[in-house]
């Protein structure tokens, strides 16, 4: 297992040394290697500001150690691993959560407890097949990333509630084949990547979002009634809600 915060050093220190050494610490560069689970002790370090955790292939579960660290603010979960820590919800001033799980198929209800969260990025969640129905509680997210989790089949309505939300990303989502109808709700969304998602129609209130810019292939901007995209790079574009106005009047 692979502990590491943003700065990453090594001192070639123990492991129990080191967590000592980091106890009266409100910041600091932390690179160590675990072959365990991680020690009661670091549920101590309350004063930690960064963490970051890779778990390897054949980890069965996570400590719930982790959920002890009262002033986290960034996460990261990687590996083979089968759930995410039930306890998450502790975390009460995380900010940033980042997982990379791909035998995980949900996530816990309480995950949207985290009240200061601004980013969720789920990356290759392969077998994740919905999200927390009340996902409209996580009141200040600001970013949605949902990359190639391709068993992912329903954005949940309450999303609508996130008035905080400024991006939405979801490349590779090829199983989304919808998105909720009251998006246009959501008055600051200002990017929606579409890139490879299996969405095949726009909801109508999506299209009071003026200056909501859409990414995606060019052919799937085009079958949405776009008729003049910008393409950055091999069949990849993205327009705006205005244009579309102004295009089609």
């Amino acid at each position: 297992m692979l502990l590491s915060s943003r700065n990453s050093c090594s001192c070639g220190m123990s492991k129990k040394a080191y967590v000592l050494e980091l106890n009266n610490l409100p910041k600091f560069k932390f690179h160590c290697n675990y072959n365990e689970v991680l020690p009661v002790t670091s549920g101590n370090l309350e004063k930690l500001i960064s963490f970051g955790l890779c778990a390897c292939t054949n980890l069965e579960s996570f400590s719930a150690s982790i959920c002890g660290l009262q002033h986290l603010i960034e996460l990261k979960l990687e590996g083979s691993v089968p759930e995410v820590p039930k306890d998450l919800w502790k975390l009460e001033s995380l900010e940033q959560l980042t997982l990379s799980m791909k035998e995980i198929k949900h996530l816990p209800d309480n995950i949207c407890m985290l009240k200061h969260l601004k980013s969720l990025d789920l990356k290759s969640c392969w077998l994740l097949e919905q999200l927390p129905m009340d996902l409209g509680g996580l009141e200040c997210l600001e970013e949605l990333h949902l990359t190639d989790c391709i068993s992912l089949r329903d954005i949940p309505d309450s999303i609508c509630k996130i008035k905080c939300l400024k991006n939405l990303h979801l490349p590779y989502c090829i199983q989304v084949e919808k998105l909720p109808e009251e998006i246009g709700r959501l008055e600051y969304l200002e990017i929606l990547n579409l890139e490879g998602a299996g969405v095949s129609r726009l909801p109508e209130s999506i299209f009071e979002l003026k200056d909501l810019r859409i990414i995606g292939s060019t052919w799937r901007l085009e079958s949405y009634g776009f008729t003049s995209v910008t393409e950055t790079s091999t069949n990849i574009a993205y327009c705006y809600i205005g244009n579309y106005f102004d295009l089609n009047l």
